[in-house]
């Protein structure tokens, strides 16, 4: 692993050093000034790729890879409102791009322009259906507008395309549970815990969803295991004993 760790050093070394010298001796060498932002992304040095992509972005305003990898390097940084021009440029130079259309629909979600970025996530859904990302970040743009029926589909489709992500589970679970389909809700917990045991908050959610169903044994053994993996976890403790102190015939432990 470390012998095949220094062949990659030295292939992104030699590109680097490679593509310097290529826009040295050309002028106004635009797709050398990508190349060197990629080769210097990929050796890690990130915060040198950046002016390599606005030199190539000033020199070609219509090259939409430069703008494309221009966009991600701001958005990688955490800096939405800088990412969203390139990335709208990059959509309008090559429409058809599922990725680029996502990419851009994530920077105007993290920019707080949610009516905007399901325009987006939905153009990149229409170009490619099977985009799972896309399905859970518009979903998630639904529960940052307060619509969580709207985002149901969404989450459902989600996990058709993603069975085993335990946080699609999650996700979809918490949507049926805020709608009042516990049982609904209840099935997606469970996958969850198939897929990982330990997951506290599954458990809390599982046993609401079976409190809200009267499967009341059921409910006391999840918020204890909750509990047991977290014990200080008011929510569940209040729920627990909620349930006991009308229940005395649950108490004993199991």
């Amino acid at each position: 692993m470390l012998f095949r760790s220094r062949i990659q050093l030295n292939y992104w070394q030699n590109s680097i050093k490679l593509l310097r010298h290529a826009i040295e001796v050309t002028t106004d060498n635009y797709v050398a000034c990508n190349f060197l932002g990629r080769a210097l992304d990929d050796a890690g040095k990130n915060d040198e790729s950046l002016p390599c992509y606005e030199a190539s972005v000033r020199i070609e305003s219509h090259y939409p890879q430069a703008q494309f990898n221009l966009g991600m390097a701001w958005l990688k940084r955490g800096r939405a409102e800088k990412a969203c021009e390139p990335l709208a440029a990059a959509v309008r130079l090559a429409s058809d791009n599922a990725g680029a259309r996502f990419y851009f629909g994530l920077a105007l979600m993290d920019d707080g322009k949610l009516d905007d970025a399901i325009v987006q996530f939905n153009e990149a859904l229409w170009l490619d259906p099977n985009l799972a990302e896309a399905q859970s970040k518009l979903a998630l743009v639904f529960i940052k507008q307060g619509k969580t029926a709207e985002a149901i589909p969404h989450f459902a489709e989600t996990v058709r395309l993603l069975p085993d992500d335990a946080e699609a589970r999650f996700n979809l679970g918490l949507a049926l549970l805020d709608n009042h389909r516990p049982a609904e809700a209840a099935v997606q917990f469970s996958e969850e815990l198939r897929l990982t045991p330990d997951a506290t908050k599954a458990h809390y959610r599982l046993a609401q969803a079976l409190q809200q169903q009267n499967k009341l044994a059921g409910a006391v053994r999840h918020y204890r295991e909750a509990l047991r993996l977290l014990p200080e976890f008011p929510e569940a403790k209040a729920a627990l004993d909620q349930i006991l102190s009308t229940n005395p015939n649950l108490k004993a432990e199991p």
